[in-house]
């Protein structure tokens, strides 16, 4: 039997399992980077308070999540899914998630940053019609922005 995916709001109990996904999911990347991955620094307590956060289970437990900050550009400011559940296409639902919900509130277009170094985040959001637009220091990190125009 095949589990019903639902995406949902993040709530208060979620932090921790989205901390430990971020660090499942970003771990190929630090050694491959100077400096550790934003995500793998962020009060993901803080993050779930403010609104916007949205998850997924999968087999009874968070699989996945999807940070937006929606003030006068619509960012995706993370997005990842624990490394036991990737290659299923749940990614792609949380992106398509954070697109409706851009629609939703009127903007239209959808704008985040990966690393340079990760280049298989760059071939994956081309594969979903992102877009670079720039790539500069940033923070002190090396990173690809990226758009997608909502139709």
């Amino acid at each position: 039997m095949r589990d019903e995916i639902v995406i949902r709001g993040a709530e208060a109990g979620d932090p921790v399992a989205i901390r430990d996904i971020a660090w499942a999911a970003y771990a190929r990347y630090v050694e491959r980077m100077p400096i550790p991955p934003q995500p793998l620094s962020v009060d993901y307590a803080r993050v779930v308070a403010a609104g916007d956060t949205w998850v997924f289970r999968r087999s009874g437990r968070l699989a996945g999540f999807v940070v937006l900050d929606a003030r006068d550009t619509f960012w995706i400011e993370n997005i990842a899914v624990d490394p036991a559940a990737q290659s299923r296409g749940l990614g792609g639902r949380l992106l398509a998630h954070a697109e409706q919900q851009a629609t939703a509130r009127g903007f239209d277009r959808v704008r985040l940053y990966t690393p340079a170094i990760a280049h298989e985040n760059r071939a994956w959001y081309a594969h979903h019609g992102y877009v670079e637009t720039d790539r500069r220091m940033d923070d002190g990190r090396d990173r690809v922005f990226l758009q997608k125009r909502l139709g």
